[in-house]
C-alpha cells in the first residue's frame, strides 16, 4: 500500500490540474477511480491496524469519479458519454437509480472521508480537549451526507429485491 500511495504521489495523480479538461475522458475517470479506491483502501487499513493513514483528503484536489457506467466511458461514441454525463445530478451521482462499479468507488471513498475525520479524532489523544464536540459535527455531517446520497445506494437491513 506504502508504495502505491507513493507513486500516486509522485506521479501527480493526486492532482486534478486545469490540464484535466484536455485528458480524453476515460483517462481523467480512471485517475479518479484510482485515487477514490486506493485513498479508501489506505483508510481500511489504518482503522484495522489502529494507525494513521498515509494519504489525506486536505492534500489532494482530485475530484470524486462521477457515477457513470463503464460502458458509457469508454464508448466510441461521444454523445453516449455526454448523454450519461448530462444524466447525473448536481453532486455527480447518476439519476437512472442504477448501481454502477463507479458508483461502489465514489460512496465508499465519500465514506473514507469520514474515517479518516475520525481517525485524526481517535488517533490525537489527549491532546484534543474538543473531543465530544468534534464527534458530534463529524456525526452530523456524515448524516447529512448519508442523506444526500441516492436512495437507491443506501445500505439497508435488505438490498436484494426477494427479501422477506
Amino acid at each position: 500500500m506504502g508504495d502505491s500511495i507513493s507513486a500516486l504521489y509522485a506521479t501527480g495523480m493526486h492532482c486534478e490540474s486545469e490540464n484535466a479538461k484536455f485528458e480524453p475522458a476515460f483517462l481523467r475517470e480512471a485517475r479518479r477511480r484510482f485515487h477514490a479506491a486506493t485513498y479508501r483502501s489506505d483508510k481500511t487499513l489504518a482503522v484495522f491496524l489502529g494507525r494513521p493513514p498515509m494519504m489525506a483528503w486536505r492534500y489532494s484536489d482530485r475530484r470524486q469519479p462521477l457515477d457513470i457506467s463503464d460502458d458509457a466511458l469508454v464508448s466510441d461514441n461521444p454523445e453516449i458519454l455526454d448523454q450519461a454525463i448530462a444524466r447525473l445530478d448536481s453532486a455527480g451521482w447518476n439519476t437512472d437509480g442504477k448501481m454502477y462499479p463507479a458508483s461502489f468507488v465514489r460512496l465508499r471513498c465519500q465514506h473514507a472521508v469520514y474515517k479518516e475525520r475520525l481517525l485524526e479524532q481517535s488517533l490525537a489523544g489527549e491532546k484534543d480537549s474538543d473531543v465530544v464536540r468534534n464527534l458530534q459535527a463529524i456525526a452530523s455531517a456524515c448524516t447529512q451526507f448519508w442523506e444526500s446520497v441516492p436512495k437507491h445506494m443506501r445500505y439497508g437491513k435488505c438490498i436484494c429485491t426477494n427479501c422477506t
